[in-house]
């Protein structure tokens, strides 16, 4: 069995820990929907390909990327929501609407103060972080999310998007 060279800490000494980290870290408290607790989105692109999924136990998320058409009428994949960015999103999202207690959430006065409510720098260019943002943004809310659970008391599930305009 390999280690990481560090000594391994017990129940206790673990909790301690945590109580420390706790007392000395800002109270900031983020919410985000079991469902993205328990699978996730994808942290790499999966590529080009007709949908991405995760199973955790009896719940399954599958991902399928939004599609446009263009001017010529074929469609096109706009890419599948990965990385930290998305994860942002859904969180921020969370956390505002049980903060505010509404479905109806204000992002802000402009793209730079919402990031700046989301914690980003807001930088320019097309490896900036307002690109990023708002390319991640875009696949985020077009991408469709299919929810399964199965057990031995039965399954069910649904398909939704992130958010409605």
């Amino acid at each position: 069995m390999a280690t990481s060279g560090r000594p391994r800490k017990d129940g206790l000494e673990l909790l301690r820990a945590a109580a420390q980290l706790w007392d000395a870290a800002d109270h900031d408290i983020g919410y985000l929907a079991r469902l993205f607790t328990q699978t996730s989105l994808p942290y790499r692109d999966p590529g080009d390909v007709p949908s991405w999924g995760r199973k955790n136990g009896d719940l399954s998320l599958t991902v399928q990327p939004g599609i446009v058409t263009e001017a010529d009428g074929t469609a096109r994949s706009i890419g599948y929501p990965f990385g930290t960015v998305p994860r942002l999103l859904l969180t921020w999202l969370s956390t505002e609407a049980v903060r505010t207690k509404s479905r109806d959430l204000v992002l802000g006065d402009s793209l730079s103060d919402f990031m700046r409510q989301l914690g980003m720098q807001p930088t320019g260019g097309k490896h900036g972080t307002i690109h990023r943002l708002r390319t991640q943004a875009e696949r985020l809310f077009q991408a469709s999310l299919s929810v399964r659970w199965e057990n031995e008391q039965g399954s069910g599930g649904g398909r939704m998007g992130v958010a409605s305009t």
